[in-house]
Protein backbone atom coordinates (compact mmCIF):
# COMPACT_ATOMS: atom_id res chain seq x y z
CA UNK A 1 0.00 0.00 0.00
CA UNK A 2 2.80 2.09 0.58
CA UNK A 3 4.10 2.32 -3.00
CA UNK A 4 1.00 2.82 -4.37
CA UNK A 5 0.67 6.17 -1.83
CA UNK A 6 4.06 7.06 -2.83
CA UNK A 7 3.25 6.30 -6.96
CA UNK A 8 0.03 8.75 -5.79
CA UNK A 9 2.23 11.61 -4.15
CA UNK A 10 3.79 12.44 -7.64
CA UNK A 11 0.93 13.91 -8.41
CA UNK A 12 0.48 17.08 -6.45
CA UNK A 13 -3.38 16.97 -6.15
CA UNK A 14 -3.10 13.26 -4.84
CA UNK A 15 -0.36 14.40 -2.23
CA UNK A 16 -2.42 17.13 -1.00
CA UNK A 17 -5.60 14.36 -0.42
CA UNK A 18 -2.89 11.97 1.10
CA UNK A 19 -2.09 14.51 3.64
CA UNK A 20 -5.38 15.56 4.07
CA UNK A 21 -5.98 11.72 5.47
CA UNK A 22 -3.10 12.31 7.80
CA UNK A 23 -2.12 8.52 7.63
CA UNK A 24 0.18 7.68 10.29
CA UNK A 25 3.50 6.50 8.40
CA UNK A 26 5.94 7.04 10.66
CA UNK A 27 4.94 3.29 11.68
CA UNK A 28 5.58 1.98 8.88
CA UNK A 29 9.87 2.07 8.64
CA UNK A 30 12.14 3.52 6.04
CA UNK A 31 9.16 4.21 3.51
CA UNK A 32 7.14 5.42 5.40
CA UNK A 33 9.05 8.59 6.52
CA UNK A 34 10.48 8.67 3.44
CA UNK A 35 6.96 9.59 2.02
CA UNK A 36 6.28 12.17 4.90
CA UNK A 37 9.36 13.53 3.76
CA UNK A 38 7.97 14.23 0.38
CA UNK A 39 5.12 16.22 2.10
CA UNK A 40 7.37 18.66 3.26
CA UNK A 41 6.74 20.31 -0.74
CA UNK A 42 4.10 21.08 0.52
CA UNK A 43 2.47 23.67 2.67
CA UNK A 44 -0.14 21.42 4.28
CA UNK A 45 2.51 18.75 4.63
CA UNK A 46 5.24 21.01 6.56
CA UNK A 47 2.42 22.34 8.83
CA UNK A 48 0.97 18.69 9.95
CA UNK A 49 4.45 17.33 10.46
CA UNK A 50 5.64 20.40 12.68
CA UNK A 51 1.97 19.98 14.37
CA UNK A 52 3.07 16.31 15.66
CA UNK A 53 6.99 16.94 16.04
CA UNK A 54 8.14 15.35 12.94
CA UNK A 55 9.90 18.28 11.09
CA UNK A 56 12.32 18.82 14.44
CA UNK A 57 13.07 15.16 15.39
CA UNK A 58 13.98 14.48 11.51
CA UNK A 59 15.88 17.66 11.46
CA UNK A 60 18.07 16.25 14.04
CA UNK A 61 18.52 12.74 12.63
CA UNK A 62 19.50 14.58 9.40
CA UNK A 63 21.83 16.65 10.93
CA UNK A 64 23.46 13.59 13.41
CA UNK A 65 23.57 10.97 10.97
CA UNK A 66 21.24 10.86 8.01
CA UNK A 67 22.81 13.33 5.90
CA UNK A 68 26.14 10.88 5.50
CA UNK A 69 23.73 7.34 5.28
CA UNK A 70 21.99 9.34 2.65
CA UNK A 71 24.87 10.50 0.52
CA UNK A 72 26.63 6.90 0.33
CA UNK A 73 22.93 5.67 -0.57
CA UNK A 74 23.13 8.09 -3.00
CA UNK A 75 26.58 7.45 -4.71
CA UNK A 76 26.00 4.01 -4.52
CA UNK A 77 22.88 4.18 -6.48
CA UNK A 78 24.76 6.69 -8.79
CA UNK A 79 28.10 3.73 -9.18
CA UNK A 80 25.66 1.34 -9.99
CA UNK A 81 23.51 3.38 -12.40
CA UNK A 82 26.76 4.41 -14.68
CA UNK A 83 26.71 0.55 -15.85
CA UNK A 84 23.54 -0.62 -15.99
CA UNK A 85 20.60 -0.10 -18.37
CA UNK A 86 17.60 2.38 -18.41
CA UNK A 87 14.27 1.02 -19.23
CA UNK A 88 14.71 1.53 -23.24
CA UNK A 89 17.78 -1.11 -22.41
CA UNK A 90 20.46 1.75 -22.97
CA UNK A 91 23.68 0.93 -21.32
CA UNK A 92 25.11 4.16 -19.24
CA UNK A 93 28.54 5.21 -18.77
CA UNK A 94 30.29 7.64 -17.21
CA UNK A 95 29.75 10.10 -19.91
CA UNK A 96 26.51 9.12 -20.73
CA UNK A 97 23.43 12.03 -20.41
CA UNK A 98 20.54 11.07 -17.87
CA UNK A 99 17.05 11.26 -19.08
CA UNK A 100 14.89 12.57 -16.18
CA UNK A 101 13.20 9.23 -16.76
CA UNK A 102 16.20 7.37 -15.78
CA UNK A 103 17.48 8.92 -12.63
CA UNK A 104 15.76 8.63 -9.42
CA UNK A 105 16.70 10.52 -6.54
CA UNK A 106 15.41 9.22 -2.92
CA UNK A 107 13.74 11.66 -0.50
CA UNK A 108 15.84 14.20 1.27
CA UNK A 109 15.37 16.18 3.80
CA UNK A 110 17.63 19.56 2.91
Amino acid sequence: SLKILDEAADQPDCLKEIIFHKPDLQKMGKEGIQLHIRWLSVHEGLKYLQEIGFVQTELELWLKEKNVAYMRELEESQRLGYNSHNSAGTIFSRNSRFNDNDLWIPPHFF
